[in-house]
């Protein structure tokens, strides 16, 4: 069968190859941010922010009166993960503690996103769930075979899921810790398909040109989430996280496709920023990609000079304005 010769050809490419390889392509430069459990919401989202990323290490850093003793302690303690995604489901319980049944009018919930954004805003990023550590390696262990580590810490050993529709659990990124627990680099997902992007007709060859159809990838049982055009932001949001899903496409009344929604949209979005998670989905999508869908227009917003959608990068980039920290 072609593509199963040509997916052995890729495995062969990509065999000699170990996480060292790939760390050149990360994301990022200077020093790894970590946040500190002691950290509020508010402070996170403005870290995140400034780095321009969705997620960040969470460690214990040492108290003050440890680190007078004898033995200070040699390094910050890592819990595991915060992202983006923690501090959405945070910020909707603690909604929903307010109110049993989230606001589904814009105005009431732009309301309640602008008052109790800034109480869930000075929240310890203790207090939220956030990701397991299981994706963590050794700083020693960068030289472990590349496949190896997509295989055991990407894709979690293929381990059985929960359910027979369930999603599988992966992990988005892995971070290679030194001896005194200082992250000293992080790899995620996006980094090893760029690298392997840059190197796709060594690494691929054929299969590069092959459609997916072709690839017998194991599609997911579990059914379709969409999210309707013209429902609060927020709430869409709220069904992708209750359905284990990062991205879902956004369709019109008539079932028309219309665009994409994903939690990356919520990069650089800050405490002050929450009040436009109210907006219909169109109208969030087309002020933040500076496009029309179904009717909504950044000439048409009231929203259109919101600080979120003007600190886009689309938008900077079509006033010729620096990014920001740039």
């Amino acid at each position: 069968m072609a593509s199963q010769a040509a997916l052995d050809a890729a495995r062969a490419a990509l065999a000699p190859l170990s996480l060292r390889d790939v760390l050149p392509v990360c994301s990022g430069s200077g020093a790894v941010l970590s946040l500190e459990h002691s950290q509020t919401v508010g402070e996170a989202l403005k870290a995140l922010a400034r780095r321009k990323v969705l997620s960040a290490p969470l460690v214990v850093a040492p108290a003050l009166e440890d680190l007078g003793g004898e033995d200070p302690p040699e390094g910050p303690s890592l819990l595991g993960w915060i992202d983006i995604a923690d501090m959405l489901r945070g910020l909707l319980s603690h909604l929903r503690a307010k109110h049993r049944k989230l606001p589904t009018n814009m105005l009431q919930l732009m309301t309640e996103l602008e008052t109790e954004g800034k109480v869930f805003s000075y929240k310890p990023l203790v207090t939220l769930h956030g990701g397991e550590d299981r994706s963590l390696l050794y700083s020693s262990e960068a030289g472990e075979p590349l496949l190896a580590v997509l295989r055991e810490q990407f894709l979690g050993g293929g381990g059985a899921c929960q359910g027979a529709n369930a999603i599988p659990r992966v992990a988005h990124r892995v971070a290679l810790f030194d001896a005194h627990g200082a992250i000293t680099a992080v790899v995620s997902q996006l980094d090893v398909v760029r690298f392997v992007a840059r190197r796709s007709e060594t690494l691929l060859g054929s299969l590069a040109a092959m459609p997916l159809s072709q690839l017998g990838l194991p599609w997911s049982k579990a059914p379709l989430v969409a999210v309707d055009a013209n429902m609060p932001t927020l709430l869409a949001f709220d069904r992708m996280l209750a359905a284990g899903v990062s991205g879902a496409p956004v369709v019109s009344p008539s079932g028309e496709l219309v665009a994409n929604l994903s939690l990356s949209d919520l990069r650089c979005i800050q405490p002050e920023h929450l009040g436009v998670l109210a907006l219909p989905v169109a109208e969030f999508l087309a002020l933040l990609h500076r496009t029309t869908y179904l009717g909504y227009s950044q000439d048409g917003s009231k929203s259109k000079d919101h600080p979120f959608f003007a600190g886009s990068p689309k938008h900077r980039a079509e006033r010729g304005l620096p990014s920001p920290g740039g």
